[in-house]
């Protein structure tokens, strides 16, 4: 079996103890955001249209991340994803790309 290496490039500390967390077989999180959320969020490809704050709200927290941890895998400061949360600030573009890409994490073990 093969091992694969993230890119330090591309992730954040905290990928890399998920990474290495699901390459052990030990539980990483548990999930408040069903399947079809999930799918309908990755079913949805236009990037122009933000993220709900609620939606973004939701997958932090189906992850069980504080919001600086969750700012360290999506490329964000804490303070953007308040803003993202709160209605403050659009989470669109390549931002809404890396919160969408963190569902793969929700419920994996």
């Amino acid at each position: 079996m093969s091992s694969i290496t993230p890119n330090p490039l591309t992730l954040g500390t905290a990928a890399h103890e998920i990474s290495a967390k699901a390459q052990s077989g030990r539980p990483i999180v548990h999930t408040d955001l069903s399947k079809t959320e999930i799918k309908t969020l990755k079913s949805d490809l236009d990037m122009s249209d933000p993220l709900e704050p609620e939606m973004v709200l939701k997958v932090r927290n189906s992850l069980g991340l504080s919001q600086e941890q969750f700012g360290q895998r999506v490329g964000a400061a804490r303070r953007t994803v308040q803003d993202w949360e709160h209605g403050a600030r659009s989470c669109k573009g390549s931002a809404r790309m890396m919160v969408i890409a963190q569902t793969d994490l929700i419920g994996k073990t």
